[in-house]
């Protein structure tokens, strides 16, 4: 990465003319810098997920089977488990980071991040080959999940700088939607995470297909849809089941008191059923599934396109519905909208959002897009 400074450059000894022609290649430079900086936020936002997936969930569930089940691991596994946290979280810190300068940045990521993911890949691995009893019975799924993602992950770090949406291939794009979103629900799963109940209508469009590049629509478009859903749309549902759960979770004084009166009469799963139809109603129990609306309808103006719609039914929007797509608008990244407008823009899609706040699917968003 070219460096580029101001420092021990006599400009005292160029003319006018020689000044300007420095400044204006100063300000070009400057500009492509920015524009770099910018593809490698918006290359980071569209992998975090993926990041996340191989480097922070699989090293933290080792870490909490370590905690609770530490017979299993050898006293070198144990010390590569350790490390190896200790490393990911420097790494989270040094993945996310956007204060560096550019060619810092890239160093690091292709330096010493994609390295380590290598060292935790082969860590994975002898883990699962255990024939062993683990506490946390998901753990040996999310290491085969982190593995399978990783050296996808780890080619596009490496190429990071050089951002773009991918070839143009023709793909069906009802059997697309459907597979990637059964493939964010099971990631969801594997994570702990309560997945998205969704609806499909397709009617006469199941088998339409398009021309673009299908890598890029699941990366750029759909994935972004679904951190848009997960991150905002159904964080007030998340928190409602989360307090349910804990609701339900704890033995009211009743449940405790038959418990220790009648042990054998009464086994504890009856009782905590029993208990949890008895109790007052819960100000959490009226709770809405994550639900997501997913629909394709004719183009009236051009026979050559249709409107995918998606739409949620989490909270209600409140902003400019337009503003929601441009480069680090809003609570979170401001990153996610933005690169699936600019990847749908690039093969002659569109994309809306809207609000409707009497109807069950508050929030949604129209794709228009040319179909073959």
């Amino acid at each position: 990465m070219k460096e580029y400074s101001m420092k021990n450059y006599d400009y005292s000894a160029l003319s006018k003319d020689e000044l300007v022609i420095k400044v204006n290649q100063l300000e070009s430079e400057i500009d492509h810098n920015n524009s770099l900086l910018c593809k490698v936020r918006e290359h980071k936002h569209n992998y975090s997920e993926d990041f996340g997936l191989v480097v922070s969930a699989p090293i933290q569930a080792l870490l909490k089977e370590l905690l609770v089940n530490p017979s299993v691991f050898s006293e070198d596994e144990k010390r590569q488990i350790l490390d190896f946290f200790r490393i990911s979280m420097l790494h989270c810190g040094i993945y996310e980071c956007l204060g560096w300068p550019i060619d810092i940045q890239l160093k690091r990521v292709k330096e010493s991040i994609v390295p380590q993911i290598h060292n935790n890949v082969d860590l994975y691995t002898s883990v699962i080959r255990k024939t062993v009893e683990f506490c946390n019975h998901s753990l040996v799924s999310i290491l085969r999940m982190a593995i399978g993602e990783s050296e996808a992950l780890c080619s596009n770090l490496i190429n990071i700088e050089h951002f773009d949406y991918g070839p143009t291939t023709t793909f069906s794009l009802c059997t697309v939607i459907k597979e990637y979103f059964d493939h964010s629900n099971l990631k969801m799963g594997s994570l702990g995470e309560i997945p998205i109940h969704v609806d499909y209508f397709f009617g006469n469009y199941n088998d339409v297909k398009v021309s673009m590049d299908q890598k890029g629509f699941c990366k750029y478009f759909l994935e972004n849809m679904i951190k848009n859903l997960k991150d905002h749309a159904f964080k007030e549902i998340d928190a409602l089941l989360y307090s349910q759960k804990e609701y339900e979770d704890n033995d009211s004084w009743w449940t405790k008191l038959v418990l220790r009166l009648l042990p054998r009469l009464l086994p504890h799963r009856l009782a905590k059923r029993i208990d949890i139809m008895l109790r007052p109603v819960s100000p959490s129990t009226q709770i809405l599934e994550k639900t997501v609306r997913i629909r394709i309808k004719p183009d009236k103006n051009d026979l050559h396109k249709v409107n995918l719609i998606i739409e949620n039914n989490g909270k209600p929007f409140i902003g400019d519905t337009e503003k929601v797509f441009e480069n680090g608008f809003g609570e979170g990244s401001g990153i996610g909208l933005y690169s699936a407008k600019q990847f749908l823009k690039e093969f002659g899609a569109t994309i809306e959002m809207f609000t409707d706040n009497s109807n069950e699917y508050k929030v949604g968003f129209i794709i228009n897009l040319p179909i073959l």
